[in-house]
């Protein structure tokens, strides 16, 4: 089975990610269908489109877009599964909805995404500040094979980027944002 421009995957591990052990019990602290935050992005690669030349290989772990795995409730409040949804657990996903995969345990972006780890706020030691984060300001952690390769930008470059064009995610257990190479706007060297 393969399909011509799209890739052919599989969830990994339940389709919503909305439990948590503590203390040897098992909680769940989302039982919502709407909340994105909560639906499992990691799938495992069965098939590679037919015209595909990139170097995502089968097996390959891939971080995808939320509503891939997505159930949700159509017009006439009839829960169902998203587009994408093939059959026996396997879906049928477009390139571009595949942000980051990991080949031989080593995360790499895929098109023309970055990941970017949010910096901790500089004054809030002084002011104590409700805010946690720097806006607009964070470290790469995963660059686009665009940054690497033409703008020099590398793993641990300090950078800005423009509003609203974060999308969080956790990989390994850390909060970095998604977006696109071209929302990276500034290299700093320092702040």
């Amino acid at each position: 089975m393969k399909a011509p421009y799209n890739f052919i995957i599989s969830p990994v591990g339940e389709q919503y990610s909305n439990t948590k052990n503590i203390g040897g019990v098992e909680f769940t602290f989302n039982t919502s269908l709407d909340l994105a935050k909560y639906v499992n992005r990691v799938a495992v690669v069965i098939e590679l489109p037919t015209f595909y030349k990139g170097d995502i290989s089968v097996g390959d772990i891939v971080v995808i877009h939320h509503n891939i795995f997505r159930t949700y409730h159509d017009m006439k409040g009839r829960q169902t599964k998203s587009p994408e949804f093939f059959r026996d657990e396997l879906y049928i996903v477009d390139p571009n909805r595949i942000y980051l995969y990991k080949s031989n345990g080593v995360w790499k972006s895929h098109l023309n995404y970055c990941f970017v780890r949010p910096i901790a706020k500089i004054q809030d030691q002084l002011l104590n500040s409700v805010e946690k984060e720097e806006k607009h300001i964070g470290v790469i952690v995963y660059p686009s094979k665009h940054q690497e390769e033409n703008l020099k930008l590398k793993s641990g470059s300090l950078v800005a980027f423009t509003k609203n064009s974060e999308y969080e995610f956790e990989i390994d257990g850390e909060k970095i944002y998604r977006m696109y190479d071209r929302d990276v706007v500034i290299e700093l060297s320092e702040l």
